[in-house]
């Protein structure tokens, strides 16, 4: 971006589909036929790169620094390699390019809602939570309104750790055109100054999840999620994190309440995305079926 911040886009073009790369690559292979290993591979791989874009500094403006962050990935390869020829690297390259191993993203990513579903973060700023926007303004009936409280749902649980909401109080910088905080928001966005009454609005909303929940379901739904929480505990203390950072209660009760039967069927539980169904899919469809998971380090 303007500030120097790398940004890459979710949901955009996979990287070795992109054209700058899959030239890069074409030259390598070239380079690697030709038999002119003349240096060590990292050196060799910068010696071809800078003829399709890469340089030691990143360029300014978006286009150019996309581009050289994308022969930049492939230079941290590079070094990283334990070839001792190129050939031997570019082997590496086509066996990245058949498993689809993407270079790890560094920076900001930017993502639609509906691209981040299934995605996770350590930290998400959610920006324009405002009316007409979510609520989109021709979302009318009852449903459609409903639809982008789920949407919302999803765009807040995509966060590890760090969660920010925000909107901007106008439309553009002269003022004109106010916003106002969108009212799927209401009843969780405080209202009053003070730091009290915040965690007093989020205790009171905790409970009453709760007691709705055992009101309404089922005994057996009731009992795993007994289970469930105990299984998280004995995970959370093993892990050293708070229990909520494996599955939130909610997430538990939606989990009891749904019985998934395989991992599909996790998957579309609010709260489960890829990193949580690779982790934890096989003790959780285990403690659903009735069967007894017992947690060891790696669980």
């Amino acid at each position: 971006g303007a500030r120097g911040i790398p940004v890459a886009v979710a949901g955009g073009k996979p990287f070795f589909a992109r054209d700058d790369v899959r030239t890069a690559i074409s030259r390598l292979r070239a380079a690697a036929a030709a038999a002119t290993d003349d240096g060590s591979v990292g050196e060799i791989v910068r010696d071809v790169l800078s003829g399709v874009g890469w340089a030691p500094e990143a360029p300014s403006g978006q286009a150019g620094s996309e581009r050289w962050s994308n022969m930049n990935a492939i230079v941290g390869w590079a070094d990283d390699s334990q070839a001792e020829t190129l050939a031997a690297f570019v082997a590496e390259l086509d066996e990245r390019v058949a498993y689809q191993v993407e270079p790890d993203k560094a920076g900001v990513e930017l993502a639609t809602i509906h691209a981040a579903k299934g995605l996770e973060w350590d930290a998400v700023f959610l920006v324009g939570v405002a009316e007409g926007l979510l609520p989109i303004s021709y979302a009318k009936t009852a449903a459609a309104r409903e639809e982008e409280r789920r949407l919302l749902y999803v765009a807040v649980t995509r966060a590890r750790d760090l969660l920010t909401l925000s909107w901007a109080r106008s439309r553009g910088a002269d003022g004109r055109g106010k916003r106002k905080r969108s009212r799927l928001l209401d009843g969780i966005w405080p209202e009053e100054a003070g730091v009290g009454a915040p965690k007093k609005k989020a205790r009171a909303s905790t409970r009453a999840l709760n007691q709705a929940f055992e009101e309404e379901a089922s005994p057996q739904a009731i009992e795993l999620f007994g289970r469930l929480k105990a299984w998280r505990l004995e995970v959370s203390r093993q892990a050293g994190v708070p229990p909520f950072a494996v599955f939130t209660d909610q997430t538990l009760r939606d989990i009891a309440q749904a019985m998934p039967k395989n991992t599909t069927q996790l998957r579309v539980i609010r709260g489960i995305g890829d990193v949580k169904v690779q982790r934890f899919a096989a003790p959780v469809l285990a403690l659903v079926r009735g069967e007894e998971v017992i947690v060891d380090d790696g669980a």
